[in-house]
């Protein structure tokens, strides 16, 4: 019996450099490579910042056109109108191009094609809900500010939108099981249980010599993430501040802390936590130890893993951590904080 080759649409707000975008890249390969049909649709798309992978891949930009922010406010529900736009353009003018729909960190598309009949599978990282309340009061006290009740009313109608519109999805994932044991606390409404699919590591490889600023004697802790404060990289400096008291200065002069990660002059806060990183780093008398690196390509950031000594991952209740899989792939130890996703994967 002949195989049947489906044909797959891949809805994600904004193609970038992250560990949700590695995801469906690596999705779009592997389905590409049984036989099937897919494509990406998505809001935003940057050719500078891209796997290699999506040079091989159709990606449609679609509902570009709608901001993503209005005077930096309301990010989460255009996002949803968004890829709302987006599956109303796939059901209504393009039906016959795809068979599945599966719909990345943002639910309200499930709507639309549960009404046009279309199968969809939505991949839930972590409860929209649960990461608005974390980054609501930073670590300047902002958000603390007379509009307060508004924005409370403006998360719950969100909110509510992100919980209603999950119970359309044909099936729901999820990529660990601390986000199953998360995502039922958030969503006490909802009967069915998310199954967990791990987020998977292409194998370590050598093509090249990109950190060539990086001399063979240096010891180096790499930290890979994107500029957010979420990931916690402050802890990072203040670790290697640290080290100098406790181990000999001649080994120490060797030490070096490389902290590269995804980057997007769109986004104010990945120019301001830059800022606050080098700003401590200089702080700390540290500046000459730290080396800051914006959106490594996969060969850079394969070769940063090859050279480094240990990985040092510093998010806090990290939802999976695809990052510390990517360093043990590649024979390196690592250092995580003892939460979240990295307990299932992070082995004594």
């Amino acid at each position: 019996m002949a195989k049947t080759k489906i044909k797959v649409a891949f809805i994600h707000p904004d193609l970038g450099l992250g560990g949700a975008e590695r995801l469906i890249v690596d999705s779009v390969v592997g389905l590409k490579e049984l036989g099937h049909e897919a494509g990406i649709y998505t809001a935003h798309y940057d050719e500078s910042r891209r796997f290699p992978e999506v040079s091989s891949i159709n990606v449609h930009v679609v509902g570009g056109f709608i901001p993503r922010t209005l005077a930096g406010k309301f990010k989460a529900l255009l996002t949803s109108i968004q890829c709302l736009y987006i599956a109303m353009y796939l059901c209504i003018l393009c039906p016959h191009s795809f068979d599945v729909a599966v719909c990345d960190i943002v639910s309200l598309p499930n709507v639309i094609f549960w009404l046009f009949r279309k199968p969809v599978v939505f991949y839930c990282h972590f409860p929209d809900k649960l990461l608005a309340r974390t980054l609501q009061v930073d670590a300047h006290g902002h958000g603390r500010t007379p509009l307060a009740p508004v924005r409370q009313l403006y998360r719950l109608a969100v909110d509510f939108l992100e919980e209603y519109s999950m119970r359309y999805a044909s099936v729901t994932l999820v990529n660990s099981r601390f986000t199953v044991s998360v995502f039922e606390e958030a969503f006490k409404s909802l009967r069915s249980v998310p199954m967990v699919v791990h987020p998977s590591v292409q194998p370590a490889e050598e093509d090249g010599d990109y950190a060539d600023d990086l001399a063979p004697d240096e010891l180096i802790v790499l930290s890979l993430n994107r500029y957010e404060r979420k990931k916690n990289v402050e802890i990072a400096i203040e670790a290697l501040a640290k080290v100098k008291e406790l181990i000999p200065d001649t080994t120490y002069a060797n030490v070096k802390l490389v902290i590269a990660g995804g980057w997007d002059a769109r986004l104010a806060e990945n120019r301001e936590y830059e800022l606050e990183l080098r700003e401590m780093a200089d702080r700390l008398a540290m500046r000459s130890k730290v080396i800051f690196r914006r959106n490594v390509s996969d060969s850079e950031r394969r070769d940063l893993l090859r050279k480094c000594t240990c990985l040092l991952y510093t998010p806090p209740e990290e939802h999976f951590g695809i990052v510390p899989l990517e360093a043990m792939a590649a024979s390196r130890a690592v250092i995580a904080c003892s939460s979240g996703g990295p307990l299932e994967t992070v082995e004594e």
